[in-house]
């Protein structure tokens, strides 16, 4: 089902394509919207309101939904990448709101539509989307199910959401029955592209052969656990599949199929881990999709695992040759945490480190951090320890998005606008080598996930005030975009044209100011306007 409707800022358009429930069947080719990303990449959030009796945590959530768009890269061998930028509380489907989210809605879709992906455009370059899951349609409640298997009853989140960031990439509806991407919602097939699809975004975004399309083991969580075993642990990597179809050793020996759980294309547990002797083993994990074994991806010992955690790079965004531009590195952790240690690397012909600092993050006040950098080799590292003085009472609580470091960086004047610009986070670099690691009060510590991020290079230096999205006009779509930013967590890409009665500040004064001038004839912004350049007023904002 293809909607198509008309967006408030003139020089969008909105489509809206939506996946139902149905049986039909037809066989051609893939199709394309006629909209692509032209830098090959597109950035998101999530929402995580999802009804969590459904779904899973918060956390479960996030990692079902990232694990659903990064089926298109792995699976489709192809050189588009979506990049997760962290959580958003927006609401509102609106894709040229600069803030391009994942969200739930407990209303009804209309007819037997289960999710929709609004997608804005310029002519054939797209510009955003959103992705909104529906509670209902004309026939009652929608039931998605979380991690594993679906019912007859539930509707796959995973299966959906790779068939909806498809349409965000810039796929339609193809009249195979067997596609992803085709129009009515089949159930397991959904989570496996179909050679339909896997044509369909190379063809639009080129072949990348040197991604695997096999099921890789990326990391284990806990890495280390008691050798009388029963504890569960959590395989991350790429193209998994279903509980029916996936077959897991551990040292050579077949799990019990009652002991594995496949929560998503990207996670698998084993429910109770078999007891060992000490030492490390391999993981082998078969389904559809190949065959994959890592050597010594566990290691049995004496210690109980305490938890698993994230460190996560979020994205940022600056003009060619800026400084200060700011980065946020959080921990998604479920057990309370005292310490912790990292490295990021870079390109140093892209972008030099500046600062990093732990100044009005979670770990504000800690009694010992410590920052190495090099911008010759492009990394650097960072340790810090709450309290360093026994007994050790002072610690981040368990939860999501942690704000665990806030980084500086200055972006290469020989970047152009458009340009992606990577930050890997990772263990074992720096000079002494700092080891990626998180530690809870008690001195037990596990090596954690690690998620890199990126910054976005965008237009900067002169702008207009009052653009505060930077898309080069001024109407509803600015005050909306302030707003967001002020009160939703949104992104801020120049505060100077955000500034728009000029104070010095960005608060709510500015979209009530912009309103003013669009809708009731009050004052145009301050220089610089209508036409782009300098800010003529000293303040601390920059662009």
């Amino acid at each position: 089902m293809n909607r198509l409707i008309r967006a408030l800022s003139r020089p969008h358009r909105v489509v809206m394509l939506a996946l139902t429930l149905a049986t039909a069947g037809l066989v051609w080719s893939w199709v394309p919207t006629g909209d692509t990303w032209p830098t090959g990449s597109a950035s998101f959030r999530i929402n995580t309101n999802f009804p969590v009796g459904e779904v899973g945590s918060a956390q479960d959530q996030i990692d079902l939904i990232r694990c659903a768009a990064s089926a298109w890269r792995t699976q489709g061998q192809t050189n588009f990448q979506f990049f997760y930028l962290g959580t958003t509380t927006s609401t509102a489907a609106s894709p040229f709101d600069s803030v391009d989210s994942v969200l739930y809605s407990a209303a009804s879709g209309g007819g037997s539509t289960l999710a929709v992906t609004s997608s804005a455009f310029i002519g054939s370059t797209s510009t955003g989307f959103d992705i909104t899951f529906f509670g209902q349609d004309d026939f009652g409640d929608i039931v998605w199910n979380g991690a594993g298997d679906t019912t007859a009853s539930q509707a796959d989140i995973l299966g959906v959401g790779v068939h909806e960031f498809g349409h965000a990439l810039g796929l339609g509806h193809p009249p195979i029955a067997g596609a992803t991407m085709f129009e009515f919602y089949s159930g397991l097939p959904d989570r496996t592209l179909h050679p339909d699809d896997i044509a369909g975004v190379q063809d639009l975004y080129g072949a990348n052969l040197s991604i695997s399309d096999q099921p890789e083991i990326n990391d284990v969580t806990p890495p280390t656990g008691d050798i009388a075993g029963g504890f569960e642990i959590v395989i991350d990597g790429d193209n998994f599949t279903w509980d029916s179809n996936t077959t897991l050793r551990v040292d050579g020996v077949i799990v019990s199929s009652g002991l594995v759980a496949c929560d998503s294309m990207c996670r698998i547990r084993i429910l109770s881990m078999p007891a060992h002797a000490a030492g490390p083993v391999s993981i082998r994990i078969t389904n559809e999709l190949g065959d994959s074994t890592i050597d010594d991806a566990f290691t049995y010992t004496g210690a109980p695992p305490i938890g698993a955690a994230t460190i996560s790079i979020l994205g940022g965004g600056g003009s060619p040759g800026a400084s200060g531009v700011e980065v946020e590195t959080v921990i998604d952790s479920d057990f309370d945490f005292s310490a912790y240690s990292f490295g990021v690397t870079f390109d140093p012909a892209e972008v030099a480190f500046e600062e990093a600092t732990v100044d009005g993050t979670d770990a504000d006040g800690a009694d010992f951090v410590a920052v190495n950098f090099d911008n010759v080799e492009g990394w650097w590292t960072l340790g810090v320890a709450l309290d360093i003085v026994p007994p050790i009472v002072d610690f981040i609580p368990s939860g999501l998005d942690r704000v665990a470091a806030i980084t500086d960086y200055a972006i290469s004047s020989s970047m152009s606008v458009g340009d992606f610009i990577s930050l890997n986070a990772v263990g074992g670099v720096g000079d002494p080598p700092i080891a990626a690691v998180v530690s809870n009060p008690s001195g037990t510590s596990i090596t954690p996930a690690l998620q890199g991020g990126l910054i976005i290079v965008q237009a900067g230096g002169a702008f207009v005030r009052g653009d505060g999205n930077g898309d080069g006009a001024i109407d509803i779509a600015d005050p909306i975009f302030n707003l967001d930013y002020l009160f939703s967590g949104g992104s801020s890409f120049c505060a100077d044209s955000q500034d728009t009665n000029d104070d010095g500040a960005i608060d709510i004064a500015d979209p009530i100011y912009n309103l003013a001038f669009l809708f009731s004839s009050g004052p145009p912004p301050p220089a610089p306007y209508p036409g782009a350049g300098s800010d003529p007023t000293a303040d601390g904002l920059g662009c």
